[in-house]
This record gives C-alpha cells, sequence and structure tokens, in this order.
C-alpha cells in the first residue's frame, strides 16, 4: 500500500465508507498501524480510496477540491481574529465577516470554550440561507426544501 497525505477534509460515498467501516481488513490493519502516526486523518481515508478493490472509491486526491478555510499564520497573511494554535486561526467572533465570504465546505478551526459565537452565528446563518429565500445570497437559486 502506498502512503498518501492529504488534508482531513474529504467526501466519500456511502459505498465506500460502509466498506471501511464494516467489510475492509485492509481499513482495520491501517488503523491500526495509523495509531502511531501524528495525524492520521490526514492519509488514512486517502489511502483506502486510492485502492483499486474499493467499492465506491472516489480515487487519489479527490478531496483536494473541497479544501477548507484555513487561515495559516505566515508573513503574507497574519490575520486572526481568535488566537494562533499549531500555526493556524482559531476563529474568534471578528473572522465571521470573512467565513462567510468564502466558498468552502469546511472551516479550520473554532474553540468554543474562547469563543462560541462564531459557531453560534455560523449555525443561524446557514439555517437562514437554508430556509429563507436566496434573493439576498442567490437570486437564481431557490431554497432548499426539507422533506
Amino acid at each position: 500500500m502506498t502512503i498518501l497525505k492529504n488534508l482531513a477534509y474529504n467526501i466519500y460515498t456511502r459505498r465506500f465508507l460502509r466498506w471501511v467501516i464494516f467489510e475492509s481488513e485492509k481499513a482495520k490493519a491501517l488503523l491500526e498501524w495509523s495509531r502511531d502516526t501524528l495525524t492520521p486523518d490526514e492519509h488514512y481515508w486517502l489511502m483506502l480510496d486510492a485502492l483499486e478493490e474499493a467499492p465506491g472509491r472516489t480515487g487519489k486526491m479527490s478531496g483536494f477540491t473541497l479544501l477548507p478555510y484555513v487561515s495559516w499564520n505566515t508573513r503574507a497573511h497574519r490575520i486572526c481574529g481568535g488566537y494562533w494554535r499549531h500555526y493556524s486561526c482559531v476563529f474568534g467572533s471578528s473572522d465571521l465577516g470573512r467565513l462567510v465570504r468564502q466558498n468552502k465546505l469546511f472551516a479550520n478551526k473554532f474553540d468554543v470554550m474562547y469563543d462560541s459565537l462564531p459557531v453560534t452565528c455560523l449555525r443561524n446563518w446557514l439555517d437562514d440561507r437554508k430556509f429563507r429565500t436566496n434573493e439576498i445570497w442567490n437570486p437564481h437559486r431557490s431554497p432548499v426544501s426539507i422533506n
């Protein structure tokens, strides 16, 4: 098995996840091997998804299209309304404007013990987008229907 590394943010099919969780001996062995690694979530899913025998697989590096919004502590970019942890921003209340302008499925990272407002506001913002008409957000798209 080739060792691959990607971000921890990926989307996989149900068929693939069922295979990983309930059926695959290789997945169990890789999980056991991963216990001694620093960030197993950055290689575990990607390596299994790369296996030819994996049903419902999406292929190597497919999750890269869903890169999360991460504010890294670099010379070119040092904006953080919360605090820095492992060179990335733990978002605070003043980051909300930037967060809602991103076209990303994920945002990394939050600490509700430090500041719960960003999570609460984002949850309300997403609910508003889901249940109200999208005139403000996207006039060409109708609201999501919940059955």
